[in-house]
């Protein structure tokens, strides 16, 4: 009898624990950002360590590393009470406002040195083989919503430049990504020499 009453006892604590389980939040937040020059005049953008690259084919391929951020409460076997009441932790999830990207030489005879030229790229996900390009707004608008892409590992995308510089032949430059959380990340090109 004693046996049953034990075993009724167990029975029920574990279907508590088991009801009262809370569920594990995975969130995320964007902390860093790094760049690699690219060469679209293939089938596919490959990269580049060259000097000098093609101006039909410059592309800028940007890495964003993100910091994930897990909250679970789980209950320990013998308090099983504490966990009835999962206290749910906020934790914002940082996404992309905006991307801005200047150059850091003239450009042309409107876009000068520090000039914003962001609407001179377009730009897609690097893990897709489509040849469709999308505003880099409407990436970012993608990358905050990380279920909607397969990242294969790789929190990337590729910036191809569309319009060619009248005055320069060397180029860089500076990429600053703006979050929600009013921080930015951000990341210079190496200089290369178009031809």
């Amino acid at each position: 009898m004693i046996k049953k009453v034990l075993i009724i006892i167990v029975v029920l604590n574990l279907i508590g624990l088991i009801n009262s389980c809370c569920e594990t939040e995975l969130n995320y937040k964007w902390i860093g950002v790094s760049s690699e020059i690219i060469d679209n005049s293939a089938v596919a953008p490959v990269i580049s360590n060259s000097d000098s690259i093609n101006k039909m084919a410059y592309g800028i391929r940007l890495h964003l590393k993100d910091s994930f951020l897990y909250y679970t409460h789980l209950p320990t076997f013998f308090n099983i009470t504490y966990a009835t009441s999962c206290d749910k932790k906020d934790v914002e999830i940082h996404t992309i406002k905006n991307i801005i990207i200047k150059t850091l030489y003239d450009f042309d005879d409107v876009k000068l040195k520090n000039a914003d030229i962001s609407n001179y790229f377009l730009a897609r996900i690097s893990t897709e083989t489509t040849s469709n390009y999308s505003s880099i707004l409407e990436i970012a608008n993608r990358f905050n919503d990380k279920n909607s892409i397969d990242y294969k590992d790789d929190d990337s995308f590729d910036l191809f430049l569309m319009k060619q510089p009248s005055k320069i032949d060397t180029c860089r430059f500076q990429i600053e990504i703006n979050l929600s959380d009013s921080s930015s990340i951000s990341c210079t090109t190496r200089t290369i020499k178009l031809y």
